[in-house]
């Protein structure tokens, strides 16, 4: 630190220089946004009122943004610029946030500005270290940008790694569940209380399906049906095989047949699927030692064996030309 502080009072000009243009460039973006953002909802607010043919009265709603802190407010205003324009990518992006277990209010817009907060930091970074060489970084636009594409992307690949292990802790746990599920339903429970006793069992080894379970527990008791509450499971977690329970599920209530049977059915389905997966991985390892075999045992057998005869060899060779 102590040595960075004179780097610092010598280069003031320059890193206030680089901040002030990271600003400018943020506000004309800022700016250019806002302006077809408004264009738009012009557009779309004539339309409305061309269609719209109902009188009834305008109801005011305060909007969630109005309940936030005021740190709250200069964040999101800031995370405009990386927030999706489609509804569709933002629908996209809060399921992804929801099956990486981020599901507060607030994760999307700290997730955003983490996203802006990276890419400002690496490009401040990649100034300062082109500042401390005294010939400059080689290719300096490139590697700036560079660095700016990889801290607004590198939260997007965490999120995508944490979604997958979530995803396959899930799948790992949820056949036993099912199981310790028709296990309790056969012993006299029903269905909704069965789901509470599974999610105590596995609090403490599936904590992600535990809470999982409790959630859609608790959507029950408020009201949904079992069919709904586990279609929001499924689009929680993104898992196909809940989405296959939410529509055995709702089969079993449809047409009266046995809840147990259905569950047993589906668990040894998925304990089928799970040993094809586990064979189709052992049957590809040997293709996959083919590359550590042929260029790291291989070389090292190929010298053990024929090292002392090369050796003979060539003091051979040498005595007989000397």
């Amino acid at each position: 630190m102590q040595d960075m502080l004179p780097f610092v009072v010598a280069h003031a000009r320059e890193i206030a220089a680089g901040a002030l243009g990271v600003i400018v460039i943020f506000l004309i973006t800022m700016g250019v946004r806002s302006l077809l953002h408004s264009q738009s909802e012009v557009l779309k607010d004539r339309l409305r009122r061309s269609v719209e043919t109902d009188t009834s009265p305008v109801v005011e709603v305060v909007e969630p943004s109005m309940r936030q802190s005021f740190f709250e407010r200069i964040v999101g205003v800031i995370t405009q610029v990386a927030r999706p324009t489609s509804e569709k990518e933002m629908g996209h992006l809060q399921q992804k946030l929801a099956q990486a277990g981020l599901r507060k209010n607030n994760h999307l817009l700290w997730y955003l500005a983490i996203k802006i907060f990276l890419a400002l930091v690496l490009v401040l970074l990649v100034i300062g270290a082109n500042r401390l060489r005294s010939e400059g970084v080689a290719h300096f636009p490139f590697i700036l940008v560079f660095s700016m594409i990889l801290g607004f992307y590198a939260p997007g690949v965490w999120l995508r790694s944490r979604v997958t292990k979530n995803q396959q802790a899930l799948n790992r746990a949820l056949p036993d569940a099912l199981d310790l599920l028709v296990t309790c339903v056969e012993a006299g429970l029903g269905l909704d209380a069965a789901m509470i006793r599974v999610a105590e069992e596995t609090s403490l080894s599936v904590p992600l399906l535990s809470n999982e379970l409790r959630q859609a527990s608790l959507e029950i008791r408020a009201g949904a049906s079992r069919g709904e509450a586990f279609k929001r499971m499924a689009w929680r977690t993104g898992v196909d095989e809940i989405q296959n329970l939410s529509a055995i599920i709702v089969q079993t209530e449809r047409f009266g047949t046995s809840v147990a049977q259905a569950l047993r059915v589906m668990a040894d389905g998925m304990r089928i699927r799970r040993m094809q997966l586990a064979e189709e991985r052992a049957a590809t390892v040997s293709v996959k030692m083919t590359i550590p075999l042929v260029f790291c045992i291989f070389p090292s057998l190929l010298m053990i064996i024929l090292g002392p005869a090369i050796i003979k060899i060539y003091h051979y060779l040498v005595s007989q030309g000397g």
